[in-house]
């Protein structure tokens, strides 16, 4: 690199960690346009760590093919939901698939961020990453349980979508199927939702109580409500457990 080349290289780098002037991604890009500074490979993580970035940098940066890798990429996960859509739309296939190998539960790690590009992400992670949508991280619990876990109706609706989706399987902690948990917490829309698309009505925890007894007993008025429910979605309301008892 001549002494120019390295000059502009240093420019480039001070005007992406600059925190006092507004407005630099347009400097940054007449930089590129002019004299086109041979990129060090660092300038997207340089300006991921500046704590005044906005999102019109990293496009720029990403306009001019500053190098979108694994590192920069899971800084941007952790940093910001926004971000990490704008790269992770850059990043290339090896990228992406190194991403996923080191983190097989990053669709369920994804589902406590926040931000408007949350759900558009959530579909790019799923839709152009290649990874099992099914994995379950060290809980034993899946994307689809963590959803009903945090009550998030807009992944939820998403993932039960997929038809790689498995409805029915069961968690570690209790070991539940997504239909047991929702109607364990009484969230009776998404109980439709999961026995419109064919979840099993029938599945079993290993005490062998199944769906329709689980939810019932943890308080009396509750169990009135879920009763009220079962039998209205016509769920065998005289099936019985491992010792004999059924829901009446």
């Amino acid at each position: 690199m001549s002494e120019n080349e390295d000059k502009y290289t240093k420019r480039l780098q001070e005007l992406v960690q600059d925190t006092t002037m507004p407005g630099n991604d347009r400097r940054v890009a007449i930089l590129m346009e002019s004299v086109k500074p041979q990129l060090a490979g660092n300038e997207i993580l340089l300006a991921l760590q500046n704590p005044t970035v906005n999102s019109s940098m990293i496009k720029t940066l990403i306009k001019y093919d500053a190098q979108v890798n694994y590192e920069n990429l899971i800084f941007a996960f952790n940093r910001k939901t926004a971000f990490f859509k704008l790269l992770l739309e850059a990043a290339n296939t090896q990228v992406r698939q190194e991403m996923i190998t080191r983190n097989p539960d990053i669709l369920i790690r994804f589902i406590g961020k926040s931000g408007d590009a949350r759900l558009a992400t959530y579909k790019l992670i799923i839709e152009e990453c290649p990874l099992d949508i099914n994995y379950a991280n060290y809980d034993e619990r899946t994307a689809l349980q963590e959803c009903l876990s945090r009550g998030l109706d807009d992944l939820f609706g998403y993932l039960i979508t997929r038809p790689d989706i498995d409805l029915n399987k069961t968690n570690g902690q209790h070991f539940r199927s997504p239909l047991q948990m929702a109607l364990c917490s009484g969230q009776f829309s998404k109980c439709e939702d999961l026995i419109a698309r064919f979840a099993s009505v029938t599945n079993c925890d290993p005490t062998e109580i199944p769906c329709n007894y689980n939810g019932f007993m943890r308080t009396f008025a509750d169990s009135r409500t879920h009763l009220r429910w079962t039998l209205g979605v016509k769920i065998d309301a005289n099936k019985r457990g491992a010792r004999g008892d059924c829901p009446i």
